[in-house]
């Protein structure tokens, strides 16, 4: 009799008798649309499904599972479950051998051969475990006996895992519930010496995923910017404070010739209204915020500004841009700011800045200059709000959720990297005001599961030494002059050359190759490849144009970078050319030297030098006639303003601490 699903002859040698409403079900998924089912029901079947391959089974093994094929249909409804069929990996298990329970009578090996050799396992054995996987394998591997979610909670910064969670007291001066206060502590993994860390910590203190709260940097860096003042400053920091105004007061000119500064201008007159503080040199009066921006780009468009090296940032861009244009709202308010009070909030928050870059100890991967010079400068607003630790901690925690700065701009020449130092000036302003308010921001901005380490720096960091650097001296002391208008990591280049050519005396045609010899932060950031016309950014951060640029001129000033005869000029390409920055093994992600600058003459002979320290550096500044003389010539540039000027802020500098409105100030760098 022809099966009713496939229309061949049964073989119940390979597929018994079923049940009759079995076979019917069965069929019925069979037919297509046009089959007499379908048509009785008013309906659409779908397409005939693949019919599933049925392994083929041994008839002894098969009416083992298979129901009473005689049993009645309507009995068979009414029946208990059957028993179901065996799946192929269940069959090959019987096949290889099992336990007699399990083993079909009648079974035959999966391989004969290998059972005639003794190959596999008797009927007895014990059966083969199945590989663990998923949550159970994973735990296996681990050992830890928790999930893989509950492990990653732990690597992030909490403690304990899985079970519920109970509240750490925060003994943090700011009160509040920071991440240390919301740790999770499972009491079934809890040994009894206390909650444990989820990974053991290693050689570096930043690599710990939870800091407790006497580790925490922030209370200590806070009480310590509320809780110095004037009468606290040593006298070289002071003497150090003004040099440095007078330097980024002078810088902060020049640049009014900064890249398309009058779009920029522009751009920030229409974000609000308000004749708060005023764009130096053009005089334009903006909101606070907007001078505040505008200015910093101007400080730094030029790559003029001092830096600290051990840092690796500029801090004085964004923080005296910032206090600047608050100290001249609060005139108009009727509040001045005297002298004094300006000085102790320059020289802490400078610390603030550079605390963060000293403690940082892996490679730099944003713009310290803006993301961290914006703490100094939130930092030095509060101070001179007059806010308390716990109002300061707010000011940075609203200061933190707009940092920003990355190292692109600087790969590439854009000027966006001196627009982004006036981003986190303008934040500065925007954070204190908030925080006056009452505007609470984040708290464990510095060691927080994201705080600025954790994320900005990789979580690469040594609290310890970023303390010990602050204790031992004000940072305003180990501050850097920058000679020349280019990458700081560039003088070296231009430092070794002059003194090779002083004490050789040989002509720069003379020289054949250039050998420089670097950290890998020199390497990374300005040994890029010269390249035919390039923006003026891209020139200033290119150590071969750089170096090209001192042979061709003799000098290394704003003029060298501005119009295309300088930047195209192939007498400073071919120099260029012979220029070749090799990395040394230097360990330190933060060095600038030292620095081996080597020549090849086309005589033949060899000459080099080994710098420790660059020119400009704290311990080789720039002298007092020498400061000057680069303030000077900065101010010639911008001819709207008279030289007198430029002398009497010279003097109003000198004596800042005896100034009863520093805002004063800001009349004698507008035309």
């Amino acid at each position: 009799m022809p099966s009713r699903i496939s229309g061949s002859p049964r073989r119940r040698d390979i597929c018994p008798a079923r049940p009759k409403f079995r076979v019917d079900t069965l069929a019925r998924r069979s037919l297509n649309a046009n089959s007499i089912w379908s048509k009785r029901r008013g309906r659409t079947a779908a397409p005939p499904r693949p019919r599933r391959r049925r392994t083929r089974l041994s008839r002894v093994t098969h009416d083992r599972f298979r129901p009473d094929p005689g049993r009645h249909r309507s009995a068979a409804r009414h029946a208990a479950p059957r028993e179901r069929l065996p799946s192929a990996r269940l069959l090959h298990r019987h096949r290889r051998g099992g336990p007699d329970e399990r083993q079909g009578r009648g079974c035959r090996p999966r391989h004969p051969r290998r059972a005639a050799a003794g190959l596999c396992r008797p009927r007895d054995a014990r059966p083969r475990r199945r590989r663990p996987r998923g949550r159970k394998a994973l735990r296996r591997r681990s050992g830890s006996g928790r999930s893989r979610a509950s492990r990653l909670l732990l690597r992030s910064g909490r403690v304990g895992g899985g079970g519920p969670a109970r509240r750490v007291p925060s003994s943090s001066p700011a009160g509040g519930t920071g991440d240390a206060a919301l740790r999770s502590v499972d009491p079934r993994h809890r040994p009894k010496g206390g909650p444990r860390l989820a990974r053991p910590q290693t050689s570096n203190p930043g690599r710990q995923r939870a800091m407790s709260d006497t580790e925490n940097p922030l209370p200590w860096l806070t009480d310590r910017v509320v809780g110095t003042s004037y009468g606290d400053l040593t006298p070289a920091s002071i003497e150090k404070a003004k040099t440095f105004l007078l330097d980024t007061f002078g810088v902060g000119v020049a640049g009014c010739h900064g890249y398309r500064i009058d779009r920029i201008v522009k751009v920030a007159s229409g974000w609000g209204a308000g004749e708060e503080a005023r764009v130096w040199v053009s005089g334009e009066t903006l909101p606070a915020g907007g001078a505040a921006f505008v200015n910093a780009y101007q400080i730094h468009s030029l790559e003029y500004d001092c830096v600290n090296e051990d840092a690796v940032l500029h801090p004085m861009a964004t923080l005296l841009s910032a206090v600047m244009a608050y100290c001249e709202r609060r005139s108009r308010q009727g509040r001045p700011v005297n002298g004094r009070d300006f000085l102790a909030a320059v020289v802490m928050g400078v610390d603030v800045s550079i605390f963060l870059g000293k403690a940082s100890t892996g490679p730099i991967r944003f713009f310290r200059p803006a993301a961290a010079g914006g703490f100094g400068a939130a930092a030095a607003l509060a101070k001179l709000e007059g806010f308390d630790a716990t109002r300061m901690t707010q000011t940075l925690g609203n200061q933190y959720g707009q940092s920003c700065g990355t190292l692109q701009p600087h790969v590439e020449g854009s000027p966006m990297l001196g627009m982004q130092v006036g981003f986190n000036a303008r934040a500065a302003l925007a954070a204190a005001d908030f925080a006056a308010e009452g505007v609470l921001g984040p708290e464990d901005v510095l060691t927080g599961r994201y705080g600025y380490f954790r994320l900005f720096e990789n979580d690469d960091f040594d609290v310890a030494h970023g303390k010990a650097e602050l204790e031992a001296a004000f940072q305003m002391e180990r501050m850097s002059h920058k000679p020349y208008p280019s990458g700081r990591l560039t003088h070296g280049v231009v430092d070794g050359l002059g003194r090779l050519i002083a004490a050789h005396g040989f002509a720069p045609d003379d020289i054949a190759t250039i050998t420089a010899t670097v950290p890998q932060l020199v390497n990374r950031l300005v040994g890029r490849p010269d390249i035919p016309e390039p923006a003026p950014n891209y020139a200033k951060l290119c150590l071969p144009f750089v170096a090209g640029t001192f042979l061709n001129h003799g000098v290394v000033d704003v003029d060298e970078f501005i119009g295309p005869e300088k930047l195209n000029d192939p007498r400073t390409h071919d120099f260029a050319a012979r220029v070749t920055v090799i990395q040394d093994d230097n360990p330190s992600h933060s060095a600038m030297t030292p620095q081996t600058i080597a020549v090849t003459l086309k005589n033949g002979a060899s000459h080099s030098v080994v710098l420790e320290a660059v020119y400009g550096h704290a311990d080789n500044p720039l002298s007092r006639e020498e400061n000057l003389d680069k303030f000077r010539r900065c101010w010639s540039r911008v001819p709207q303003l008279a030289p007198e000027k430029g002398e009497e802020l010279i003097g109003v500098v000198d004596a800042f601490e005896t100034l009863d409105d520093v805002a004063d100030v800001v009349r004698y760098l507008v035309a």
